[in-house]
């Protein structure tokens, strides 16, 4: 998982995602060495991740990569 903290603007750009039924759009991350990066070692099927993407102010997250 990557850091969003260490995710800079430049770093995302927007991606259409065309399905024959529906279109959708994603983000699409550009590397770079300042991104931080994060392995969960041992993860099993029992482990969950929470990824958030709105707080209770209404700010949404710039990404979870």
């Amino acid at each position: 998982m990557c850091d969003f903290s260490s995710v800079e603007e430049k770093d995302m750009i927007l991606n259409d995602d065309l399905h024959r039924d529906r279109a959708m759009e994603n983000t699409l991350l550009h590397p770079n060495d300042k991104h931080r990066w994060y392995h969960i070692g041992g993860q099993t099927i029992e482990d969950v991740l929470v990824f958030r993407i709105i707080d209770s102010t209404g700010k949404r997250a710039r990404g979870c990569f």
